[in-house]
C-alpha cells in the first residue's frame, strides 16, 4: 500500500506539473500572438499614413494619423481600460484591436524626425494575460519602430503653427517645382519654364491688372522695358523742330522691315519704330546716302509682322 501511495502521488505531481506547463504555454501563446498582431496593425496604418500628427520626441498614448483616403482620415489609435482601439474619421466608432484575453499597458508613441526621409514612430507597450490564476499570469514588453512610407497628401490648407516664423524647405533641401508651374533652379524662379535663366523668368503674358511696374532701369537692348522719362525724352526729341526749320513726321508700314524716307531736300532729325507686342525689334537706325537715295529711318522685325517706321524730316 505504501509503494502504491508513493506511485499515485508521483503521478499526480507529474500531472499537475504538466497541466501548469500547458496552462502557462497557453498564456504565453496568447500574449505573443496578440502582441505580434498589434505590431502588424500599427505597422500597416503608420506605413500608409500621409502625416504622423503627434508632437515630435514627445511620448503620447494616442497616435493620430492623417490618411490619403478620406474614409480613413483621420485615424486614431489609443488605449482605453487596457484595450487598444482603432477609430477612423471623427464620426467613426472605436473598434478594439486587442482581444479581451489580454491587457495592454504602458503604451507609448513617439514621433521621430528623419530628415530628409520620412518620419517614424517609436512604439512600446506591455501585454498581460488576463487571469485571476497566478499560475497562468504572464506578461511581456515590446518595443519597435515603424517608418511612414507613403507620400504626404493633404485635404486642407497647409498652415504654419505660428505666423511669420516657419519656412517651407531649407538650404540644401530646396523644392524643385510647385504643381509643375513654378519651378526653381538655384536662386532663379521660372513660371511655365523649367530652366529659368534670370531671377524671374516668365513664359507667357504678364498682366499687371492695371498696376504700375516701378524702379525700372534705363533700357539697353531693343526688348527692354522703357521708363516713362525715357519715352517722354525720346518722344520730345522726335517731335521737336529746330529753330527756323520746317519739319514733318513721315510714317511707312510693311512686313518684316519698313523705311520712312524724307524728301530729297529734307534731313532726318530723329525717328523710331513700332512693332506688335511680343515681337522682337532687330534694327532701328537712321539711313541715307550713299546706300539710300534719301535720308530716313529704317526698322526691322524678325516675326514678319507689320512694322511701322517713323522719320522726323526737317529742312
Amino acid at each position: 500500500i505504501g509503494i502504491f501511495s508513493i506511485v499515485v502521488v508521483s503521478f499526480i505531481t507529474i500531472f499537475l506539473v504538466i497541466t501548469r506547463v500547458q496552462v502557462r504555454q497557453a498564456s504565453l501563446a496568447e500574449v505573443n500572438g496578440q502582441s505580434q498582431y498589434l505590431l502588424q496593425e500599427l505597422q500597416y496604418y503608420i506605413g500608409r499614413a500621409s502625416l504622423i500628427s503627434i508632437p515630435q520626441d514627445t511620448p503620447t498614448t494616442t497616435l493620430e494619423l492623417r490618411m490619403p483616403d478620406l474614409a480613413e482620415d483621420p485615424t486614431w489609435i489609443t488605449l482605453q481600460n487596457g484595450t487598444l482601439y482603432l477609430q477612423q474619421t471623427a464620426s467613426g466608432t472605436p473598434q478594439p484591436l486587442s482581444s479581451d484575453k489580454v491587457t495592454v499597458s504602458d503604451l507609448s508613441f513617439i514621433r521621430r524626425a528623419n530628415t530628409p526621409g520620412h518620419d517614424s514612430v517609436s512604439i512600446s507597450f506591455s501585454t498581460v494575460y488576463r487571469t485571476s490564476n497566478v499560475e497562468q499570469l504572464f506578461s511581456e514588453a515590446f518595443q519597435s519602430s515603424v517608418a511612414r512610407v507613403a507620400a504626404a497628401t493633404f485635404d486642407s490648407d497647409v498652415l504654419p503653427a505660428t505666423s511669420s516664423l516657419q519656412n517651407l524647405g531649407f538650404p540644401g533641401m530646396a523644392w524643385s517645382s510647385i504643381n509643375g508651374i513654378i519651378n526653381f533652379k538655384g536662386s532663379n524662379i521660372g513660371i511655365n519654364t523649367t530652366i529659368p535663366s534670370t531671377t524671374l523668368t516668365i513664359n507667357g503674358i504678364l498682366s499687371m491688372n492695371g498696376n504700375r511696374i516701378v524702379d525700372v532701369a534705363l533700357p539697353i537692348n531693343s526688348g527692354d522695358v522703357a521708363t516713362k522719362a525715357y519715352v517722354d525724352q525720346k518722344a520730345g526729341s522726335a517731335s521737336s523742330t529746330p529753330a527756323g526749320w520746317t519739319c514733318q513726321v513721315v510714317r511707312t508700314s510693311y512686313t518684316y522691315s519698313a523705311q520712312a524716307s524724307c524728301s530729297g531736300t529734307q534731313k532726318v532729325i530723329s525717328g523710331g519704330c513700332s512693332i506688335p507686342a511680343g515681337d522682337t525689334l532687330t534694327d532701328s537706325e537712321p539711313v541715307g546716302p550713299p546706300l539710300y537715295p534719301n535720308q530716313g529711318w529704317y526698322c526691322a522685325d524678325t516675326q514678319g509682322s507689320n512694322v511701322s517706321a517713323f522719320a522726323n524730316c526737317c529742312q
